[in-house]
C-alpha cells in the first residue's frame, strides 16, 4: 500500500509523535498532500542516515555469534581457501569462489552434517556470501 491509497488518519499514525495532528480538528485541516510530504521526509532522513552508518566490521560480526557459530565459520573459510586454492579470504570472495560443502565442514569441525546445516541455517546472515 503506497502513502497515496492510505487515509488522513492512517497517514497520521506513521508520522513521528511531535508531528501528529492531535485531534479531530487538525487532522480535517491538514491536507493529505502535507501528510504524505511530511512521511517523505521522513523516508529521505531515515536512508540518509542508514546509507552513513558505518558497516559492522567484522569483529562486530563476531563478537554476536556463538561459539559454535565460530567453529562453522572459520571452517567454512578455511575449507573454502583450501578448495580453491585462494590465499586469502578476500582473494577467494572476490572471485566469487565455491565453499566448502556440509561433509567437508562436518569433518573439519567435528560436528555431524545435521549440526553443521543447522548453524548454517541459523547464520546466513553473518556469512556474507
Amino acid at each position: 500500500m503506497t502513502y497515496n491509497d492510505m487515509t488522513k488518519a492512517q497517514l497520521n499514525e506513521l508520522l513521528p509523535e511531535n508531528l501528529r495532528c492531535k485531534n479531530a480538528s487538525q487532522l480535517k485541516k491538514a491536507s493529505k498532500a502535507s501528510l504524505i510530504e511530511q512521511l517523505e521526509r521522513r523516508d529521505a532522513t531515515q536512508a540518509e542516515a542508514e546509507a552513513l552508518a558505518p558497516a559492522p566490521t567484522m569483529a562486530d560480526e563476531i563478537t554476536g555469534m556463538t561459539d559454535l557459530q565460530k567453529r562453522v565459520v572459520v571452517a567454512l573459510l578455511d575449507a573454502g581457501m583450501d578448495i580453491n586454492g585462494a590465499e586469502t579470504v578476500d582473494g577467494m570472495r572476490s572471485d566469487n569462489m565455491c565453499l566448502a560443502d556440509v561433509a567437508e565442514l562436518a569433518k573439519r569441525t567435528g560436528l555431524t552434517m545435521k549440526q553443521v546445516k543447522g548453524v548454517l541455517a541459523s547464520s546466513h546472515a553473518w556469512i556474507g556470501f
